[in-house]
């Protein structure tokens, strides 16, 4: 199953990403506590920027996995803040 509809954020890709021989490998990136360009008197302490290789055939069964065991059925994205004050859940994503 695809990452694909409603409920997943699509910025820059219009069909399910594939790795494939041809094509290279899809790397998947995020950033956390952007402010900007603003580099020196920032608001947020931190800025975390991550990136991991998968494609949304390998993705899509671990996410849905994840939505289920940890009972998120409403959020489009599963952003951190739905884990990180709920043990069990947070629990979860150790263990991923």
């Amino acid at each position: 199953m695809a990452l694909t509809g409603e409920k997943y954020a699509q910025l820059n890709q219009n069909e399910p990403t594939s790795d494939d021989a041809g094509g290279g490998r899809w790397i998947a990136c995020d950033e956390s506590g952007w402010d900007g360009e603003q580099l020196v008197g920032r608001q947020r302490r931190f800025l975390v920027f991550a990136s991991v290789a998968i494609d949304d055939a390998e993705a899509a069964p671990l996410i849905n996995t994840l939505r289920k065991q940890a009972r998120i059925q409403q959020a489009r994205e599963l952003k951190f803040h739905l884990f990180k004050d709920r043990e069990e859940r947070w629990s979860l994503l150790k263990d991923l």
